[in-house]
């Protein structure tokens, strides 16, 4: 399944020198919030509102969830959340936001419990606003991609690329560049070495990570493009062409549809939100996999009235008529 998670462009633009395990738990945190705020919007019958104050502080993560996501054993599961857990709390996000003159320092994670085989991961309220601060615009990423590549550097890449898909070129100055990825020009003996290690080496692995969702569109199949003002390069230009990652009605046809062993709850809540904001049809076993989860998502407050059932009896025929062809 196709999985999103949307990041603030501040978020993603922010100064930030984390590692990839603990980029993958700020993903975390970062879906987990909107799903939050989501819930919210849909209990009242609202798209627009939710009440920050609302927004728990403290979020949950089962063993099942992490090993998948994670794409980490159960057995290895402890020693990587110990010591991923202690590294982030004691780093700070940099977010500047250079059309108001104003930025904002914040550690992301202020607490971490890891008891029964649940994480427990807490931000303060504030924290949580940022991340759903879409006013400066967003970025819709590939949740599966992202938590599988394995290098910091094309975790940051796969962000910022994301940005404006297809829409235009991905442009920021070296220095800026050099903040966002975490990198710091005394680190390499020249720039040949910076080149190859933070830009062409992790751009080349998620375009292979990628399986021809993101390729090259640049002649020399690069990927970016390097400008520069007098003898030094300043700029950095990414020339990436996102490809669909399959039709909606080819989606249909490969997705497993007698069985729902692989769906969790996460994907029930985000059935339910592509069903009420009507972005696309989900397969019979989402449909399936939401219906087994209806009664808890009731007590959390997800609203089954006339109008969801509606679009639910809608997708189901829509479904069958696919099926058929």
């Amino acid at each position: 399944m196709f999985d999103v998670v949307k990041k603030a462009h501040h978020l993603i633009t922010g100064r930030m020198s984390f590692t990839a395990r603990e980029q993958d738990l700020v993903t975390l945190l970062v879906r987990a919030v909107k799903q939050e705020a989501d819930k919210q919007r849909y209990s009242v019958g609202n798209n627009e509102e939710y009440d920050l104050q609302k927004i728990p502080t403290k979020f949950f993560f089962s063993t099942k969830e992490l090993t998948s996501l994670l794409n980490v054993t159960p057995s290895a599961l402890y020693h990587t959340l110990d010591d991923v857990t202690t590294s982030i709390m004691g780093k700070v996000a940099y977010i500047k936001n250079p059309e108001k003159n104003s930025f904002e320092k914040a550690v992301l994670v202020t607490r971490a419990k890891y008891e029964n085989g649940t994480l427990m991961l807490g931000i303060d309220r504030d924290t949580a606003g940022t991340m759903l601060d879409y006013s400066q615009g967003f970025a819709e990423i590939d949740l599966r991609l992202l938590l599988s590549l394995r290098g910091g550097y094309e975790k940051r890449l796969l962000e910022l690329i994301s940005r404006f898909k297809n829409h235009r070129d991905y442009t920021c100055k070296l220095d800026d560049f050099y903040e966002m990825v975490g990198a710091h020009r005394d680190q390499f003996k020249d720039f040949t070495i910076f080149r190859r290690t933070v830009i062409e080496k992790p751009l080349q692995r998620l375009i292979t990570q990628s399986n021809g969702v993101w390729t090259p569109k640049d002649d020399a199949k690069k990927g970016y493009e390097l400008v520069k003002n007098g003898r030094s390069y300043s700029h950095i230009i990414f020339k990436m062409q996102w490809n669909e990652p399959i039709s909606k009605k080819e989606k249909q046809k490969t997705l497993p549809q007698s069985s729902t062993s692989e769906l969790v709850v996460d994907d029930a809540i985000k059935t339910y939100s592509d069903l009420m904001n009507k972005e696309r049809l989900p397969s019979t076993a989402e449909l399936n996999n939401l219906m087994s989860f209806m009664g808890q998502l009731m007590l959390e407050g997800f609203e089954f009235g006339a109008e969801f059932l509606t679009l639910f009896k809608t997708a189901q025929d829509a479904n069958s008529q696919l099926d058929g062809e």
